[in-house]
């Protein structure tokens, strides 16, 4: 249940937040793609590289609260070659946004000491979170497992409208460039092909056929990140104009239904999960509903747990009821991964709802006594 979920989740947070010690030699910034692929490959280590610019709240709130964590400095520091890169303000901050497809900061990049990508992930995370998905990279390296579509070498195989798309001074775009040109290329997986098709926003019809029917392909050679984002956007869309963008809470089941189908169950519950989101936020504006969807299919993602928290507070619908649904939610959904900020979040909105009970189980000393609650 969620109390034992919690204690474990505290006791591994607690362990990873102990200590700081202010550290920021675990970091460097480099000059350029190739000298930073040499020495990954002189120091045989693996690379993170932490894509953020100035002025990205989540970004400063890694510096300031995770990476002068003493374990994570030193894991840094131990096993990887850390790299940050202001992807607006160095050179070297447009040749990663464009070979990855970068649209979230802060994105972290893990490079094999081959500087082949092994996975990608954006947003904050907190010190036990970041340190899982180290330890999650470094065992995919071990396994020799890779995101084999990326080529290590930055070359500039891109189309024009493509890295329009990242131009600073004019970002407009030409989706029927886009679409001319993605349907002239002869293998629709390559590195160059697969980026633009990530990236622009209306994809003409046979090329999201074609993106879905190969999911697991594109998923196995560009990771599931990217997919996950290009595809939840593309079902959201096919919602939108199957609904008229209007409430229909049975068309949107069956939607479900239909397209279930057409992925791996263990991308289908995320991928439900965004388009839920988008349709009882967007469509329905109904945050109970969706507090009932999510006890029904409950997972945690990304922010979107947290955003609905927020959501709650904004509009002030903390009701008794949506309540017990967001705690029965959580007691579904979270796990020892589960970060402080929304072990917080669902202890504020207890106790603003009256559940004193529920509130001090969550926050029992030692782990909210620092989060003004």
């Amino acid at each position: 249940m969620i109390m034992k979920k919690l204690i474990l989740s505290v006791c591994i947070s607690a362990a990873a937040f102990a200590g700081y010690a202010q550290e920021t030699s675990a970091w460097s910034h480099t000059g350029s793609w190739a000298s930073l692929l040499e020495k990954a490959k002189t120091e045989n280590k693996p690379v993170v590289i932490d894509c953020y610019f100035t002025g990205c709240h989540p970004c400063a709130q890694m510096d300031r609260e995770v990476f002068p964590n003493r374990l994570v400095s030193k894991e840094l520091a131990d096993n990887f070659i850390g790299i940050k890169v202001d992807v607006f303000s160095e050179k070297i901050g447009d040749s990663i946004n464009i070979k990855y497809g970068i649209s979230g900061f802060p994105t972290f990049l893990v490079l094999d000491p081959n500087g082949q990508l092994v996975t990608m992930f954006s947003g904050y995370k907190d010190a036990g979170q970041f340190l899982t998905e180290l330890q999650t990279a470094k065992q995919k390296i071990a396994d020799k497992q890779v995101l084999a579509g990326f080529s290590p070498a930055y070359t500039d195989i891109y189309p024009e409208f493509y890295k329009q798309y990242y131009n600073r001074q004019n970002r407009n775009s030409d989706f029927t460039a886009a679409g001319t040109w993605i349907k002239a290329q002869k293998d629709w997986t390559s590195e160059a092909v697969a980026m633009s098709i990530f990236r622009t926003g209306k994809l003409e019809t046979a090329v999201e056929e074609y993106l879905i029917d190969n999911y697991s392909r594109y998923k196995a050679l560009y990771g599931a990140y990217l997919m996950q984002n290009k595809v939840s956007g593309i079902l959201t869309a096919q919602l939108n104009k199957k609904l008229n963008k209007l409430r229909d809470d049975a068309a949107f089941r069956q939607f479900l239904q239909e397209k279930k189908k057409l992925f791996p169950a263990e991308d289908w519950t995320i991928l439900e999960h965004i388009v839920a989101f988008s349709y009882y936020t967007t469509i329905a504006k109904d945050n109970e509903a969706l507090l009932r969807f999510m006890n029904e299919h409950p997972v945690i993602y990304m922010n979107y747990y947290g955003s609905l928290c927020n959501s709650l507070l904004v509009k002030k619908e903390i009701t008794a009821a949506n309540a017990q649904l967001l705690k029965g939610w959580a007691d579904k959904a979270m796990t020892v991964e589960t970060g402080f900020e929304l072990l917080t979040a669902t202890a504020n909105i207890l106790k603003t709802a009256g559940d004193l009970e529920g509130f001090k189980k969550i926050c029992f000393p030692g782990h909210c006594q620092s989060k003004e609650i």
